[in-house]
């Protein structure tokens, strides 16, 4: 059998090509860095983990990776949803940066799943879980928008896949709470809205407000009726202005 041998190239042709790369402009790595796609799937965060790895490689990669507009498509494709008064605090506290906002985010993330994971595995206090999901509102609906939709076991699925797939312990209770946690999000948010009509000094609560608030008992968000709304209004300004 024949052998095959390779050298690994001396320390000083390591080093120079690290020092030839770093004579490359910033703005070629914010280039190369860009072409990193934002998604809300698993591909999203292995190209999160991407960009958190150029934080840590060397200082020419943390300062072009450490710029707020490279992480600006990935929080609007992640997080499509908010609750308005805690997206206003946090862009305030973190001065608008995109990386800060998206960090905050995941935080926020991590204790959703880590009760959601309580609330699946011990059924003491699921009740206070639920209670603390709840509060947490609009600011959790994507990640439990995506623990929704975690693999069935192959067995329940109507199609095996040639793939290897993850699936999740007990994923089907995972998915009967995160959408019931979705629900009750929901419903919570449109009912405390419509107690703010007859509130004395509740503050002024809007007729779009108050119509897309309906949606939640729909299992649409009044985020995306006011899309909804928006393109549609959008569209017939279009419409008319070209007949």
């Amino acid at each position: 059998m024949a052998k095959y041998s390779y050298s690994v190239p001396p320390r000083t042709t390591r080093m120079s090509r690290c020092n030839s790369l770093r004579e490359l402009p910033l703005d070629v790595f914010v280039h190369i860095i860009n072409q990193i796609p934002a998604s809300r799937d698993s591909r999203g965060d292995s190209n999160v983990k991407i960009l958190a790895n150029c934080l840590q490689a060397n200082s020419v990669l943390r300062e072009a990776a450490i710029l707020s507009s490279i992480w600006e498509p990935h929080y609007r494709t992640r997080y499509l949803h908010c609750s308005d008064a805690e997206e206003s605090r946090r862009r305030k506290l973190c001065r608008g940066d995109w990386r800060l906002m998206y960090a905050e985010r995941r935080r926020l993330d991590r204790i959703a799943v880590q009760l959601l994971d309580q609330m699946v595995n011990q059924r003491v206090g699921r009740y206070d879980h639920a209670k603390s999901l709840t509060e947490m509102s609009f600011d959790i609906w994507d990640v439990l928008e995506l623990e929704a939709q975690c693999l069935f076991p192959e067995i329940f699925r109507e199609r095996s896949s040639d793939n290897e797939v993850v699936v999740q312990p007990h994923a089907t209770t995972r998915r009967f709470w995160a959408e019931s946690m979705l629900q009750v999000i929901a419903r919570t948010y449109a009912v405390r809205l419509w107690g703010r009509l007859v509130a004395p000094d509740s503050g002024f609560v809007s007729f779009e407000e108050t119509l897309s608030a309906l949606s939640c008992f729909f299992g649409k968000t009044p985020m995306e009726v006011r899309t909804t709304m928006l393109v549609t209004g959008v569209l017939n300004h279009v419409l008319t202005s070209l007949s």
